[in-house]
């Protein structure tokens, strides 16, 4: 690993995903020695908040600076828990029980 990016370890990156929600990521198996990798979201909603967005954003170089911001699109509150799904260093978030009203936008750190 070059470093073009940083040290290469405790990285973590947002996926792009395609118009059915797939989530693609190149996996290199002759590095497989050196690697160790995690994909999916690091925080996720319980079963009633599946119609949520969540953003959770590493903030800088420092390791405890994360953005995590809850927006519901719909017409209607919906009222739901939060937990940290993996353990990305300074991502501390504890399970979180929250309402959150139609169009509304929360920033929760």
């Amino acid at each position: 690993m070059k470093g073009d990016y940083g040290p290469g370890e405790n990285r973590y990156r947002a996926l792009g995903l395609d118009l059915s929600g797939h989530a693609y990521l190149p996996l290199y198996p002759d590095h497989a020695a050196l690697s160790h990798v995690v994909a999916g979201h690091p925080v996720v909603a319980g079963p009633e908040g599946k119609e949520l967005f969540l953003q959770v954003t590493k903030v800088g170089q420092s390791s405890d600076r994360w953005h995590i911001s809850v927006n519901n699109p719909t017409d209607r509150a919906i009222t739901t828990t939060l937990t940290r799904s993996i353990p990305l260093p300074g991502l501390d978030l504890p399970e979180t029980k929250l309402t959150v009203k139609p169009g509304e936008y929360l920033v929760l750190r």
